[in-house]
């Protein structure tokens, strides 16, 4: 998968997690809301990889440029 893909899954799971959040409180599901707060984390977890593989590309490409 590559970086920028990693990047957007993750944040559309961010997206996905604070909908269930929002749900749950809405609808007094416990059990909604704590399946949003771990899809939100591991949504942030994900793009954040994605963010890190792309500065690793970016660094590697300008090494290269040297």
């Amino acid at each position: 998968m590559s970086a920028r893909t990693m990047k957007a899954k993750g944040q559309a799971k961010e997206v996905k997690g604070n909908v269930k959040q929002a749900v749950g409180r809405v609808t007094g599901n416990d059990r909604m809301k704590a399946s949003g707060r771990a899809d939100v984390s591991e949504g942030k977890g994900q793009a954040a990889v994605g963010s890190a593989r792309e500065r690793s590309r970016r660094s590697r490409e300008d090494r290269r440029k040297r």
